[in-house]
């Protein structure tokens, strides 16, 4: 069964696939929107302009790079902002409200419904998206979360640290598990030599 998540527009001829790595879940974005990802833009847009001819591009994505959870946020943020670009801003920040730095949807975007607390689960989809935003280079996004993270820090403390040392950890584990696979192969390969 496929999760497909069409984003299709008539006003757009080229797209781009995201297709999760060992899951049959892909959502399709079209390429005006998708863009604004300095690495969309610089994978793809050669190739479309190269040949008219091509309607779509599938980019392998692997979940522990882009949550699947947190794909159709990252969605969201590609329309809107296409249609609505987010005001630029300077840091440091001189305001801990969002309203005096972007327009009232990425407030909402960045908030959902909950100004002034926030659960673990939110925490871990702001360092998901944090994440993500990160490895597309969606610069503005990147900018709107870390400026959340940096108001929600002085407010959550507590929160915060503990959802980003479960975070670490799991990369920690991962990456150990990684490693030794690869110690693992290596040592396999030396015994065949």
């Amino acid at each position: 069964m496929s999760d497909f998540i069409n984003t299709e527009n008539k006003d757009f001829k080229k797209f781009i696939v995201f297709k999760y790595d060992n899951e049959d879940i892909e959502f399709r974005v079209p390429f005006e929107h998708a863009k604004i990802s300095d690495l969309i833009n610089e994978l793809m847009e050669d190739r479309f302009d190269k040949n008219d001819e091509i309607q779509e591009e599938i980019l392998p994505i692997n979940n522990d790079k882009i949550k699947v959870s947190i794909f159709p946020k990252i969605i969201d943020f590609f329309k809107h902002y296409h249609n609505e670009p987010m005001k630029n801003f300077s840091t440091p920040i001189n305001s801990f409200d969002l309203s005096d730095l972007v327009q009232e949807w990425y407030v909402q975007f960045a908030y959902g419904s909950s100004f002034t607390s926030i659960t673990e689960e939110q925490v871990r989809d702001l360092r998901d998206t944090i994440l993500a935003a990160n490895f597309l280079g969606i610069q503005p996004l990147l900018k709107l979360t870390l400026v959340k993270m940096g108001i929600l820090t002085e407010k959550n403390t507590s929160i915060l640290e503990k959802t980003f040392k479960k975070g670490v950890e799991e990369s920690n584990h991962s990456s150990k598990e990684v490693n030794e696979s690869n110690e693992s192969n290596e040592s396999i390969e030396s015994s065949e030599n």
